[in-house]
């Protein structure tokens, strides 16, 4: 599937790049099938 991720300030990566994610579990907005919003 699909991740939409950010980062603040600067964040050198170019196309082709490995990057590894670490979530914030406190900031996470998880969506259904149908794109609606899942309440945590």
């Amino acid at each position: 599937g699909q991740m939409t991720a950010r980062a603040s300030g600067e964040f050198g990566a170019r196309h082709g790049d490995t990057v590894y994610l670490t979530p914030d579990e406190t900031r996470l907005h998880r969506f259904d099938d149908k794109g609606l919003a899942i309440k945590a």
